[in-house]
């Protein structure tokens, strides 16, 4: 299938305008996420919905793949350098609500008139919805702008067009050939996400930080991308032409950030806000509702169970998961450094 234009994306989006979910969450673009119908507070769908309508036209690769988390989206758009300071007609827009520290809702820009960005997205009053915001709201907003094909560049004037390079970029540069195996270094400023498999539709199994060292036992290419093989999982290392990992000197891989080394038992302090509480270790286990945490964790969460920010914790074992790091409280186990971020700090 053809590189899709803005035009098709956003006529694509529009078509969706008016479809809601059955409370809570369930519907068609989580079905279509998930494989198969899920419901419940722990399926937010904005983002389900942006990689449904980019997969429905072909253009899934142009935001780095399938995904329902918004701040995913946000890192792989950011490596693969697509984010602009001025929003057009085609371009993901990403939300940081007032008082939160990372993007968490993602639309469709459909127009630009001033300071009034006409946007559509799922999840907005349990719909499709077609949104005037302002950029002047007290409230962030990035942009991100695929590479979209040559006829995408209706509706406005500002910032680069982000697709113009992209076929200029000698693919010779991205051989294997030139990618040997062994200890490789992330020099990506957004870090790196780990993959299933050597293919950007291919689900995230963890996330890599800047500066972690990883060892590549195989290397292959796809398109223009340069997959290498590690321990669990594929990691980008270029990407026509932009380098997301270095060739290092052998030595033993490591991501002090995540390491357990820096995380101990102890009091922290969740530095985020609706923090999951899970069974175990892990995005794998399941979420506990309010009436499953300590009596101290009722009080001290939302009405989904999810721990308030700037609650105290006693993390009484750290255990560590790929590169994320979970601590067990009375409560469960929380995430304290996930995606490449810490949700917790010690105090």
């Amino acid at each position: 299938m053809a590189t899709p234009s803005a035009n098709e994306i956003i006529s694509k989006a529009a078509s969706q305008i008016g479809i809601a979910e059955i409370p809570i969450n369930q519907v068609k673009y989580n079905d279509w996420y998930y494989g198969r119908t899920v419901n419940g507070s722990a399926y937010p769908w904005c983002a389900a919905f942006v990689s449904w309508v980019m997969n429905e036209v072909g253009g899934l690769s142009l935001i780095g793949g399938k995904n329902v988390a918004v701040r995913y989206i946000l890192t792989n758009m950011r490596n693969l350098g697509l984010e602009v300071s001025t929003p057009k007609k085609g371009d993901i827009i990403f939300f940081v609500w007032v008082g939160d520290s990372q993007s968490n809702h993602i639309g469709f820009v459909e127009s630009v008139n001033g300071s009034t960005v006409t946007t559509i997205e799922g999840n907005t009053s349990d719909a499709v919805m077609r949104v005037n915001r302002s950029t002047a709201a007290s409230y962030k907003a990035y942009f991100c702008r695929p590479r979209y094909s040559a006829s995408s560049s209706s509706n406005g004037s500002g910032g680069s067009s982000g697709s113009s390079n992209s076929s200029n970029n000698s693919s010779a540069g991205n051989s294997s050939n030139t990618y040997g195996t062994g200890t490789y270094q992330v020099v990506a400023s957004s870090g790196l996400n780990v993959r299933k498999s050597a293919t950007v539709s291919s689900a995230i199994v963890t996330a890599l930080t800047k500066g972690a060292k990883v060892t590549v036992t195989s290397v292959s290419t796809s398109g223009q991308y340069v997959w290498g093989k590690i321990s669990n999982g594929y990691i980008a290392l270029n990407y026509a032409g932009n380098e997301y990992a270095q060739h290092v000197s052998q030595g033993s891989a490591s991501n002090s950030s995540a390491s357990t080394s820096s995380w101990t038992t102890g009091t922290y302090q969740t530095i985020v806000d609706a923090l999951n509480v899970r069974t175990g270790a892990g995005t794998s286990y399941s979420r506990k509702s309010k009436n499953q945490l300590s009596i101290d964790g009722q009080r001290r969460s939302n009405a989904s169970g999810q721990l308030n920010k700037g609650t105290l914790v006693t993390v009484s074992k750290v255990q560590t998961v790929g590169n994320e790091i979970w601590g067990q409280i009375p409560s469960g186990w929380i995430a304290l450094y996930y995606g490449g971020e810490a949700y917790a700090k010690k105090v």
